[in-house]
């Protein structure tokens, strides 16, 4: 479906001689006009009759004060230029632009220059709206019966409806995106070097967490082991049968149905990026984090979580914003309430079996 507002890029040059034009997000010119002694009023007037503006544009680097009231008063940004241009150079732009208007010889200097400061913005984001552009042509011409099917497949397989359509479309975006800038592009080359820089930050960070894992792992041999009792668990029972006093060994004839629980009183990011660390990368899809409390952003515990590839978290202090938050990176939070572990060996175990019915009642809820 089109859109049928109309945004536009606004140039301005102020002065006796006030001159505005504005140009499209296709950048298509609707408008260049100058004349004397403009109110602001007058000049505000105009701009909203064209359309909707979405960025006010100057020729100068230095932002004049009223270009400046203007974008404040319709509470848009403002583009100023990288540099000073000469007007030589300012007419030499507006006569090479592509979709220049056939009586844009009749243009007087006022016109020229804010006519310049719109198609140096519309340059400006010209790249990127047409990569928008493209994600979303390609976007809604998957959005068929396919991806529908592909959405109905994952709620047989216990997969929410929103959450497979928030991964499926994540998915199609970030494929798109990384198919439109090509390598000659300089906003792809500029993301490259971004990761390259990001990405030695990263290893740098990894010694030293291993830095720090290792003088952890020598310090346990060294301590006791702590037991977790109903201080810090609440459990509950079916059938008035305590699952934790059970024989343990009988429930691990198939140890694979079961998830190991890894204990983290106070979960912030930090805390949770050190102990996931610790794990082992092949190992991790069989350990489930058991959160006290949450402390800090949840949606960057949430994040963490999803980058390590933990798929399950419970939380002591559980509420439902929280589960929503979870939710939206792929990780299912359940209220540690509603469960009961099984002790062996000193490490604490939860039945695969046991979250998939919590998760049912949640649904159902």
């Amino acid at each position: 479906m089109s859109d049928s507002r109309k945004y536009i890029i606004v140039g301005l040059d102020p002065g006796t001689n006030f001159g505005i034009a504005a140009v499209t997000f296709s950048g298509e010119v609707v408008y260049c006009k100058s004349a004397k002694n403009l109110s602001i009023e007058e000049v505000l007037k105009d701009i909203t009759s064209l359309g909707i503006p979405a960025i006010i544009c100057t020729d100068k680097t230095t932002t004049p004060e009223l270009v400046r009231n203007v974008a404040s008063t319709l509470n848009v940004p403002v583009f100023s230029p990288e540099k000073d241009f000469s007007f030589e150079e300012k007419n030499a732009v507006v006569k090479s632009f592509e979709n220049l208007p056939s009586y844009s010889t009749q243009f007087d200097e006022h016109q020229i220059v804010a006519l310049f400061a719109a198609i140096k913005a519309y340059k400006h984001f010209k790249n990127d709206f047409k990569l928008i552009d493209n994600i979303l042509d390609k976007l809604v011409s998957d959005l068929n019966i396919n991806f529908r099917n592909s959405i109905k497949l994952d709620l047989i397989n216990g997969i929410p409806p929103r959450r497979s359509l928030y991964n499926h479309i994540k998915h199609l975006i970030k494929g798109y995106a990384i198919e439109n800038y090509t390598k000659n592009d300089e906003a792809f080359l500029k993301q490259v070097s971004s990761l390259n820089e990001e990405l030695s930050r990263l290893r740098k960070r990894v010694k030293l967490l291993e830095s720090l894992v290792s003088k952890t792992s020598n310090a346990k041999n060294n301590q006791k082991t702590i037991k977790v009792n109903e201080t810090t668990l609440k459990f509950v029972y079916d059938n008035d049968k305590k699952e934790n006093e059970i024989e343990a060994s009988k429930f691990f004839n198939k140890k694979q149905n079961y998830l190991e629980v890894l204990f983290l009183e106070k979960a912030s990011a930090k805390n949770m990026k050190l102990l996931l660390s610790s794990i082992n990368r092949n190992k991790r899809d069989n350990f489930l984090i058991y959160m006290g409390k949450i402390e800090g952003d949840p949606s960057k515990i949430a994040k963490i979580l999803n980058k390590f590839g933990i798929k399950y978290a419970l939380l002591n202090e559980y509420k439902d914003e929280f589960s929503e938050v979870f939710f939206e990176n792929g990780i299912s939070l359940f209220p540690s309430d509603q469960v009961a572990f099984i002790e062996e060996g000193g490490s604490y175990y939860l039945s695969k079996n046991k979250l998939l019915e919590i998760q049912k009642k949640l649904k159902r809820s």
